[in-house]
């Protein structure tokens, strides 16, 4: 090992008080302490690439851009994330895309994005991405103010059987009606969007599917519009919701947002 090296090595032992490496039969090895003043030092040294290069972004107005896309099913938690990660991350512009998750996976597959947020996907689980579990969730029914199933406890198939339901048209939303059992019964109208399926709720009897977490803190819910059961038959449903980080470049800082999304679930 290098004096210098050796040298700067025995001053930090002395000034933490442990000591960082042994001599052994295979070579010189960390010791335990080592091993976590060597992570941590990793950590600062990342940390120190990230602020050189923000530095020179900032210099020559080129400020870092985070391309993330998001299944329709985080429609309203995402954008408080959003606001969570910017009071932290002023000069990071964002741009947010909501899209089926369908059309996810593929901008996953060709490096279009930096960070996706989708309900677990069965094609990239045996594909080299870094995927993060962010929440596991359950089903649930929303119903309007009005449905005679407002005060329910829980909701099941039987009980839905003749009421009419509002489908998204993806491949994720399908599957949760499948899963439910409730491709039997009549479809209100299918929508390639989420943001009329609220209206469509109140002004009908009709219901739909969604995971627990897609409407909380929105308005409809928290004034009584809308209503939110879960569905149960015999138990709750439940499927893991991920984060994938597409981008290893900028993998600390999409995984700083999807801390703050993550916040969002407790």
């Amino acid at each position: 090992m290098p004096q210098p090296i050796s040298q700067s090595i025995h001053s930090l032992e002395n000034e933490l008080g442990i000591t960082i490496f042994q001599r052994t039969s295979k070579g010189t090895m960390p010791t335990p302490d080592g091993e976590i003043v060597i992570s941590k030092l990793l950590e600062m040294k990342t940390k120190y690439i990230e602020l050189y290069e923000d530095i020179n972004r900032a210099k020559n107005g080129d400020y870092l851009k985070l391309r993330i896309s998001y299944a329709n099913t985080f429609g309203h938690i995402i954008k408080q994330a959003l606001v969570s990660f910017k009071k932290e991350f002023k000069d990071i512009q964002i741009e947010l895309l909501e899209k089926l998750p369908q059309q996810i996976c593929e901008e996953i597959t060709t490096n279009c994005i930096d960070l996706a947020f989708i309900p677990e996907e069965k094609e990239l689980m045996n594909r080299n991405f870094d995927i993060e579990t962010l929440y596991t969730s359950h089903f649930c029914i929303c119903v309007g103010k009005n449905s005679r199933f407002r005060n329910k406890e829980f909701l099941t198939s039987k009980d839905l059987r003749n009421e009419s339901i509002i489908v998204l048209d993806s491949t994720s939303h399908k599957e949760m009606v499948k899963r439910a059992n409730l491709e039997g019964n009549s479809i209100y109208v299918t929508v390639t969007v989420t943001e009329p399926i609220g209206e469509f709720i109140m002004s009908s009897n009709a219901f739909t599917i969604m995971d627990n977490f897609s409407l909380k803190g929105h308005d409809h819910i928290t004034n009584g519009t809308l209503v939110q059961i879960p569905f149960k038959d015999p138990d709750y449903f439940y499927r893991d919701i991920w984060a994938v980080h597409c981008n290893t470049n900028l993998s600390s800082y999409t995984k700083e947002f999807s801390k703050h999304l993550r916040a969002q679930f407790d």
